[in-house]
């Protein structure tokens, strides 16, 4: 009975002289990228394999200290590494004399070391022809040691009327910093360096962390405070194009309720929420005081679809409309261009197909 693993080796050997595989990826995904001591970590390995499919290939993992190799399994069955040396896994591919098929091996790892580190997976996969690393997810966080997210003063919540002024509070590890956020950050270039009190003077939601020389973070520390204002709803006797620019609480809708107040496709509204554009009809000139808090978000509020559509702004910010959008307000009675758009007004948008 010839040696299969000398048989396998032997085959490998002749097809990397013949050249005739083509060439495999493999991907590293981990359970998690954070474990403690004691808790079984799962790492797979998605094996791309093109046509034509391999005969034979290698794959090599190199756990790092302080993790202990348990067992894995491919396409769903036990697969035992053919050599375990140190921190060094080797399993072979092909020893049955079929063509290696695309699939996912799954290894489980269990965490025996205490200390607190950033460690690193490294693999590669190995064909006659070609050898390439492992790619993917390959960094673990060993014993992380979870930090306390930075506070925020006053706290989430506060409620304002012309600025607020904002500190954070934290117990800063050695060489680490306070990085702060505004809204929900895209990259991570919308996060800033906290340099001490700032001041706001809208509605904002804030986010803030602890970042550590060894690139590691603190916990997100989240907050959110309103701005509180007054609007002046200016009436003409008849229909009126209005805009709400805040969130009004019960008792300021309950002002409006007293008016007749249609949705721009003349349905009866019922229900007014920030951001909306109505119809109110008044009895008499008039005019009509509102509060709420200033939303988070700023600018006009309007639907981009093509053909009319009504826009109002947003805040109490006036806003001049850019040069190539066109506004209409409903004025003595008739449509007329405006040049400026005014909080408490309700406006059309036209957009061509």
């Amino acid at each position: 009975m010839p040696n299969l693993k000398l048989v396998f080796i032997l085959l490998f050997v002749a097809l990397f002289e013949n050249g005739l595989l083509a060439a495999v990826s493999a991907k590293r995904f981990l359970s998690s990228n954070k474990a403690n001591c004691g808790i079984l970590l799962e790492v797979s390995i998605e094996l791309s394999v093109p046509e034509p499919r391999p005969a034979v290939l290698i794959l090599s993992e190199i756990l790092p200290d302080g993790l202990r190799f348990e067992s894995a399994t491919w396409q769903g069955k036990t697969l035992a590494p053919s050599l375990i040396k140190d921190q060094s896994l080797k399993w072979f591919f092909g020893l049955g004399g079929e063509a290696v098929s695309p699939g996912t091996l799954i290894y489980r790892l269990r965490v025996v070391g205490e200390a607190s580190q950033k460690v690193f997976f490294s693999g590669s996969v190995q064909s006659p022809n070609a050898q390439i690393a492992v790619h993917g997810e390959r960094v673990l966080w060993l014993n992380h040691k979870e930090i306390a997210a930075p506070e925020f003063m006053p706290p989430s919540g506060s409620v304002f009327e012309q600025e607020l002024h904002i500190n954070l509070k934290a117990d800063l590890p050695k060489g680490a910093d306070i990085f702060l956020c505004f809204d929900e950050p895209e990259s991570w270039k919308d996060w800033q360096l906290y340099e001490g009190a700032f001041v706001i003077q809208h509605s904002q939601r804030l986010q803030a962390q602890i970042w550590l020389a060894d690139d590691s973070a603190s916990l997100t520390g989240r907050a959110e405070y309103y701005r509180q204002d007054t609007f002046e709803l200016e009436l003409r006797q008849g229909w009126n194009l209005i805009g709400i620019p805040l969130e009004l609480a019960a008792r300021e809708y309950a002002k409006l309720n007293t008016c007749q107040l249609f949705t721009p496709n003349n349905r009866q509204a019922q229900a007014v929420a920030c951001g909306q554009t109505l119809w109110l009809f008044a009895e008499n000139d008039c005019k009509l005081r509102l509060s709420g808090r200033e939303p988070f978000q700023s600018g006009i509020a309007l639907d981009y679809g093509a053909g009319w559509s009504p826009a109002c702004p947003l805040g109490l910010e006036e806003i001049v409309p850019s040069s190539n959008e066109a506004f209409w307000s409903w004025e003595d009675r008739r449509y007329q261009l405006a040049t400026e758009l005014k909080p408490g007004k309700g406006y059309w948008r036209y957009k061509a197909p």
